[in-house]
């Protein structure tokens, strides 16, 4: 519950209006909930404003315009990787992971995206 209530403030829009992806925010929050930072931790609180960063450099890498499904795949992959180099926690990912949403958003980056997959119906 505690999760929903710190990310509660991370609307849709929210990378376009704030200039921080909810997404890779949402990944500070995470770390920030399992350190159990407040504004007053040292430690804990370095440690949830590096996941936000790393998260957010790797959407910013990869570039815009929108696309939550991307954006939370990247965050994800950034949070698994720090997880194991700063915890020492290690969480198996699909490193094939595949969008095959790309026709119902018009913004896709297509083959600019590390997750697109343009799908075949010819047998």
């Amino acid at each position: 519950m505690m999760i929903r209530k710190r990310a509660k403030y991370l609307l849709g829009g929210f990378c376009g209006h704030y200039g921080a992806c909810a997404a890779g925010v949402g990944t500070g929050v995470f770390i920030s909930l399992i350190t159990e930072a407040t504004p007053l931790s040292k430690q804990e609180w370095k440690l949830s404003n590096m996941m936000t960063s790393k998260s957010l450099l790797s959407i910013a890498n990869v570039g815009g315009p929108r696309c939550c499904k991307r954006t939370v795949f990247l965050s994800i992959t950034e949070a698994v990787n720090f997880l194991d180099e700063n915890f020492g926690v290690k969480i198996n990912i699909n490193k094939n992971l595949r969008c095959e949403f790309s026709s119902l958003n018009k913004e896709c980056l297509r083959e600019k995206c590390p997750f697109y997959y343009q799908r075949s119906d010819k047998i």
